[in-house]
């Protein structure tokens, strides 16, 4: 009810409030990403969003679960659109929050321009070509637009901010952007010269920044600075002494221009225009790659004269290539006075004078022609197994005898789906309307691939033929009415821009496009072999040929309704189908078919009516058999002659989990598998909790093979008999320090699935992965509250080592050894797996850094012992002993957890595992209170350390990194081997809060209260027994005299020293200690 009556207030008030309404610039807006988001999407996703961060004063903040009210959510909906603004209405001080605050990316959307054009709305821009003042620009045929966007052409009265009108505005439509008529243009410049220049698929152009920057008074981080830029620049409001340049130029000020890049070389130059013509000649400016997306070359010239001269400027010969609306990036861009306007000249100077769609069109010839019927490879088929693929899957088919007459086959053939009466999928479905297969044309199928055959794929009166393995050409040969080739002279020879390789290929749309895995690539392309048009898919495809004696990685199929792509992913040991839209040849399914294993006897697959075949090969006596099965129905979605079933489990609770497992018989793991389950639920009181296996709440959905972890899985957890992986949306290394300060955070919320390891089997896989080249590795163990997050991100340098921060799975080890849960032998003989775990997706070039807690400290000897290639550091602070006081008076429960330890250890450890990482000592000093507490939390690890001191290569302290850190990390780096020149990276992590964002942060810490000097005074004479106990200096717990603080950054505040009263500035250092 509430729901509807917020509706009705937006339906009332619309008309009267301010729009649109805009976010706040003093806090991150939250957004969140559907986890059905393509990997392609994705990444244009962030890319779009870090553009805006960095090129304006606007931050976001990316949540895990989806958002009902005060962010937006990012679907892969149907189309590309997005509300414009804060979903909702204000008025005055009044705010009415909308639930429609969805941005979708769906299939085409994909592209970087695309994402920065939509999160553009939801901040608040709307289209260009709606602006006020549009009609001094542009004209638009409103008779020429589908009706079901006329809204996206209306004028609206929104503040410009004094931005100049954009015809390549990233927010601007193109020419023929939703008209009836193609042939017609629906936008029309009231200067015919902009007529091309319309629309922008690069992405923001410098007033799309300006017009944000302007929107949320970004300019005002900058006011009284004195603007240093030239050239339409304008200053950036993350850094005052810098400049956002229009595209085409460069430099602090925007005052040189861009080096430009093609082939690996700079080009481009300046030019002084003379009386006599100068020539411009430069090579193709355009690739693609082996991404779903394009990539650009771009090559900036400056021309430039005497002033009072005109310059003209002459294009000679572009590519050699039609000019066409499509095309996202060929071009040249000519700038002329106003630099921040983009102006895009086409292609090419004999413009077409419609807009050339990427297909040809449809023919129209009644005759089988009309129709493309894909086959296995290494098949010959009669024209009766042709009729057996099902070309007409909306017709029934009626029971037939095998000696019916080939002339009755082929009038089947001729058979146009159009006149057929259209079916549900579920009567579809019910009526079986296509029959299971068992063999095609008797025994005409070859099962062992021969080295010396290519591929070979029939359409019609056509027969398409490929070269072995890889090759350029495509032979078109003609049957004229047989069904086999009469002429070793080819029709015709098509030749391809990109090489193809195996042998596996399809063709669709009349036989015109054909379909091809690039070779050296995971890049599906679709080639239309008449017209030249090529579009590319992306997929995630395993290095290993598909099929064994096969020298294809995919397998592409075509059965009438669509084009399906078989292959599998890496360290994959099962089929995944991914099945394209036959016209517009995007990604609409994808099923990982994890009972379908890829056997030595399988030769082949291919899809009938929308059932998976397989072929399997048994070769006895000489003589091959091959076997045919239906293995999986697309359309229901289930597996054919499996019995399958779900089995549920409850992880964690013991006697009825097992019972239960043992009762549907997966209650064991195989070795050297893998038993995955999804999450139902997540359990954790605080992320901060020390993780443990019983976190997630799961159920199975497989058993997968070891190698199937791969670079997205991460260590998550031990216990005495399992280890806990959990699948992650990126590969671990992006989990570094300078994006998470504790990672075990992403661990547990980003978690996609889970995976359960026996011991035993980790253990053995871990010897495996130490058999390949390992990165040097080093241990980093600290104190608490030592600034030990600030060092882990000067440590995480991008190119040269990777930093952990925190892995619980360290902390787990730690925390329940101390508690007698794990025995010695144990640790000893999993330490080195869970170390080889961990590094294994770092490069073996690089440096793995894992930065621990501080408990781990103890187990440094075991390390040294069980890993002898590992380096160890160690990081220590003075005064910190209120620090790590404010830290565990955070959280309220503490007290009451330290007073059931004293008693009850075993009671305290279920409740929260907080107290045991230092039980040892607690067990022997019994602290009162939290600031005993806290002594012992501070003081042990260095007690550990100071034992343990031989197995340590170097040490850090804090006051040290902070007062003179070029000199302290420059004599660290040497010693763990890292390059001196990373130094100044390394230091500008000194100006950031390293924990900002987290629980611990130090606005989060700067309210908490902490004992006084004259309180701890009166505990002296127990801090002195307590440094006894743990065998470190006394200083460390009572400090040369306790300075404690709470200010924020960069600020001077006086400080009680003392019981004397004594006031002082403090400076950026000494500050700084007090809190990280």
């Amino acid at each position: 009810m509430l729901l509807r009556l917020s509706a009705l207030f937006l339906i009332l008030l619309r008309g009267t409030a301010s729009w649109p309404i805009l976010w706040t610039a003093n806090e991150p807006i939250p957004y969140f990403i559907a986890s059905d988001m393509p990997e392609t999407h994705r990444a244009v996703i962030h890319q779009a969003i870090e553009f805006y961060s960095r090129n304006t004063c606007v931050r976001f903040v990316e949540r895990f679960s989806r958002i009902l009210f005060g962010g937006f959510n990012i679907i892969h909906g149907d189309g590309c659109y997005a509300p414009v603004g804060w979903p909702g209405i204000q008025i005055g001080p009044i705010y009415i929050p909308s639930i429609d605050n969805d941005i979708s990316l769906g299939d085409g959307c994909q592209y970087f321009s695309t994402a920065a054009h939509e999160i553009g709305h939801i901040l608040g821009v709307s289209h260009t070509h709606e602006r006020w003042d549009r009609d001094d620009y542009v004209t638009i045929d409103a008779a020429n637009i589908r009706k079901e966007y006329e809204n996206n052409f209306e004028k609206e009265d929104f503040d410009t901010y004094g931005v100049p009108y954009d015809y390549g505005s990233v927010m601007h439509y193109s020419t023929y952007a939703m008209a009836i008529d193609k042939s017609e243009p629906v936008i029309r410049t009231e200067d015919p010269l902009k007529q091309y220049s319309i629309g922008n698929l690069r992405g923001p152009t410098i007033t799309d920044l300006l017009m944000v920057n302007r929107m949320y008074s970004c300019d005002a981080k900058c006011a009284g600075k004195e603007s240093i830029c030239k050239n339409s620049g304008f200053l950036n409001p993350n850094d005052c002494s810098e400049c956002i340049c229009p595209f085409g130029f460069a430099g602090r000020t925007c005052a040189q221009r861009p080096k430009g890049y093609l082939y690996g070389r700079h080009c481009g130059e300046a030019v002084y225009a003379k009386a006599k013509w100068q020539i411009l000649s430069i090579g193709p400016v355009y690739k693609m790659t082996r991404r779903e997306d394009e990539d650009e070359y771009t090559c900036h010239w400056h021309i430039t004269s005497r002033r009072g001269r005109n310059i003209e400027i002459r294009l000679k010969r572009l590519a050699e290539r039609d000019a066409f609306h499509d095309c996202r990036f060929e071009g040249v861009e000519l700038k002329l006075e106003k630099f921040d306007q983009q102006l895009l000249q086409e292609s090419h100077p004999r413009r077409v004078a419609r807009s050339v769609s990427y297909y040809s069109e449809p023919s129209n010839e009644d005759s089988t022609a009309t129709q493309t019927y894909y086959f296995p490879l290494y098949t010959q088929l009669s024209s009766k197994s042709i009729d057996k693929l099902c070309k007409t899957r909306n017709q029934k088919e009626q029971p037939e005898s095998e000696d019916k007459s080939e002339n009755e086959t082929v009038h089947k053939a001729k058979f146009r789906p159009e006149n057929t009466k259209k079916i549900s999928r579920k009567q579809e479905t019910k009526e079986k309307t296509c029959k299971e297969i068992k063999s095609l044309g008797g025994k005409t199928l070859i099962g062992a691939r021969l080295h010396r055959v290519g591929g070979a794929i029939r359409s019609g009166e056509k027969w398409l033929l490929t070269e072995f393995s890889t090759g350029y050409s495509v032979f078109e040969y003609r049957t004229n009415g047989s069904d086999s080739i009469s002429s070793n002279d080819p029709y015709r020879i098509h030749t391809l821009n990109d090489p193809f390789q195996g042998t596996d290929h399809t063709i669709v749309g009349n036989g015109r496009t054909f379909v091809y895995n690039t070779a050296a690539s995971k890049i599906i392309q679709f080639a239309n072999l008449y017209t030249k048009r090529i579009l590319r898919r992306s997929l995630n495809i395993s290095n290993d040929p598909l099929y064994h004696h096969s020298f294809s990685y995919v397998d592409i199929e075509f059965d009438e309704s669509a084009v399906w792509v078989i292959y599998r992913k890496p360290h994959d040991h099962h089929l995944t189908v991914s099945r394209f839209d036959s016209i517009t040849f995007s990604e609409k399914a994808r099923w990982s078919l994890t009972h379908v294993p890829i056997e030595k006897n399988i030769t082949n697959c291919f899809v009938a009516c929308g059932v998976l075949h397989t072929v399997s090969t048994v070769v006895s006596h000489g003589r091959s058999t091959n076997r045919i099965t239906a293995v999986f129905d697309f359309d229901a979605g289930s597996y054919i002659h499996q019995n399958t079933r779900m089995a549920w489990e409850w992880k964690g609770y013991g006697v009825p989990s097992n019972m239960y497992r043992r009762w549907i018989g997966n209650d064991r793991i195989p070795e050297a598998h893998a038993r995955v389950s999804a999450i139902l639920y997540r359990r954790k009181r605080a992320p901060e909790e020390v993780t443990s296996s019983n976190d997630f709440v799961t159920i199975h959905e497989s058993f997968k093979m070891l190698d199937f972890l791969n670079c997205h899985w991460a260590l998550y957890c031990l216990d005495r008999d399992y280890a806990l992986f959990v699948e992650l949306p990126y590969p671990t290394t992006f989990y570094e320090a300078k994006r998470f300060p504790f990672c075990y955070v992403p661990f547990f919320e980003q978690a996609t699935r889970v995976a359960y390891v026996t011991i035993d089997s980790l253990i053995a896989h871990g010897k495996k992965l130490a058999e390949t080249p390992q990165p040097r590795t080093v241990l980093f163990t600290n104190t608490a509250r030592c600034g030990s997050t600030l060092m882990a991100q000067m440590l995480s340098l991008h190119g040269v080592s990777v930093c952990f921060a925190e892995p619980h799975v360290l902390t787990n080890l730690s925390y329940l050894a101390n508690e007698g849960y794990y025995t010695e032998e144990f640790l000893r003989r999993v330490i080195p797996a869970v170390i080889n775990f961990f590094r294994k997706d770092v490069p073996s070039n690089q440096i793995c850094m894992i930065k621990t807690a501080s408990t781990e400290t103890r187990l440094v000897p075991l390390f040294d012992e069980t890993v002898p290639d590992l380096t160890h550091m160690f990081m220590c602070r003075k005064n910190g002993l209120t620090s790590v006081e404010r830290l565990l008076l955070r959280d309220k429960t503490m007290r009451p957890v330290l007073e059931i330890y004293n008693w009850f250890p075993h009671i305290a450890d279920i409740i929260s595992l907080r107290c045991a990482g230092d039980g040892d000592f607690l067990r022997k000093l019994y602290p009162r209170n939290i600031l005993e507490w806290a002594a012992i939390v501070y003081g042990a690890p260095y007690s550990h350390y100071l034992k343990n001191k031989k197995h340590y290569k170097a040490i850090a302290w804090y006051q040290d990194v902070v007062e003179n850190g070029e000199k302290t990390i420059s004599d660290l780096f040497e010693k763990i081997g890292i390059p001196l020149d990373c130094v100044p990276q390394a230091l500008e992590r000194l100006e950031h809060d390293s924990q900002g964002g987290t629980c611990i942060s130090r606005s989060n810490q700067a309210g908490v209260k902490v004992s006084s000097a004259e309180v701890i005074e009166e505990h002296r004479d127990r801090l002195e027994h307590f440094a006894v106990v743990m065998e470190i200096p006394q200083e460390m717990l009572l400090g040369d005299g306790p300075l404690r603080c709470a200010v924020s950054c960069r600020e001077s505040h006086p400080c009680q020293h003392g019981s004397h009263g004594l006031t002082f500035a403090i400076t950026y250092a000494s500050f700084c200690s007090c809190f990280d």
